[in-house]
């Protein structure tokens, strides 16, 4: 009888320790669970006198949130693509190439970025850059083919939607922290908290100002085409895919257009030298005028010393 009294007791103090055991755990996990939410949107760890740090409550934060940002992004808008260009330009009439870029350019609301001009002999050369919004790029491009002669020309299109994504995510989360960073300040107690605090809100500012920057970069680049163009002064522009007989024609006319140029350069070279050629005849005037006079001289000399020796022979013979 004793030994089953005994028994009951051991069940039941076994029973009690299994309960107060699950009572635990169960208190235990509530409070983590608790805590979790509570770091969620980055408050800080606070004691029952309303007192500590940011420090563990911002690392368990970054614990919480890096399998977020390891994890592959979906997209659920349009994709992010930024489209840039380059064109290669000859043309024979350079100045009103240059001018229809610029009013192409200013009729599609884009802009000049840079545009640098180089002279080499008689011909222009000039590399520009402009910003055209990236909807117009296809109209900007097919205006570039009525202007000039395109002899090259290349679009890309680079897509950043992962890191534009992965940006914007890191930037509202840094947002969010700066304002409960700030509403913890409000409530701070003490010197070390709120240094504490301060120390992390100015980082946090650092980097949505880094993160910001670089959105704006992106959207820049998303809403306006970097255009490359380099425009060439020829003087005759080579049409593409010409045939047999059109080779020939352009031929003939490089042919004629070089006799015509060099007569041209050679009548130029004339009268731009001009005074020089005045005075090198001057200069040969003068010593053909002396030549001459030398000449005369020896001859004089040559006819005075012929009738020298007559005179000699017939004295001689007349003795």
């Amino acid at each position: 009888m004793k030994k089953t009294n005994w028994n009951k007791a051991a069940a039941i103090l076994v029973a009690f320790v299994i309960l107060l055991t699950f009572g635990a755990c169960g208190s235990k996990q509530a409070a983590d669970g608790s805590y979790r939410e509570y770091s969620d949107v980055n408050l800080a760890a606070v004691d029952g006198n309303g007192k500590g740090g940011i420090s563990k409550a911002a690392s368990e934060n970054q614990a919480d949130a890096a399998p977020a940002e390891n994890s592959k992004p979906t997209y659920t808008g349009n994709r992010k693509i930024i489209r840039n260009a380059s064109l290669d330009l000859s043309t024979e009439k350079y100045s009103e190439t240059i001018k229809a870029i610029e009013k192409a350019t200013a009729d599609l609301g884009g802009y000049i970025e840079q545009s640098q001009e180089t002279k080499y002999d008689d011909f222009s050369y000039t590399s520009m850059t402009v910003r055209i919004p990236t909807e117009k790029l296809d109209e900007f491009l097919g205006k570039m083919d009525g202007v000039a002669t395109v002899t090259s020309k290349s679009i890309t299109s680079d897509d950043i939607t992962a890191s534009y994504v992965d940006t914007e995510s890191h930037l509202k989360a840094l947002r969010t922290e700066q304002d409960t960073l700030l509403e913890l300040l409000s409530k701070a107690n003490g010197l070390s908290e709120i240094l504490e605090i301060q120390d992390r809100l100015t980082s946090v500012r650092a980097e949505i100002e880094y993160y910001q920057s670089l959105m704006n970069t992106f959207d820049n680049e998303l809403e306006y085409s970097t255009v490359r163009i380099e425009v060439d002064e020829v003087r005759h522009e080579v049409v593409t895919g010409e045939g047999f007989w059109a080779k020939i024609g352009l031929g003939l006319k490089e042919s004629f257009y070089d006799v015509g140029t060099g007569i041209a350069n050679f009548f130029s070279w004339i009268i731009i030298h001009i005074p020089y050629l005045i005075i090198l005849a001057v200069i040969i005037v003068a010593l053909c005028a002396i030549i001459k006079k030398l000449k005369a001289k020896r001859k004089t000399k040559k006819e005075k010393k012929n009738a020298g020796q007559t005179d000699s022979a017939d004295v001689s013979g007349q003795k």
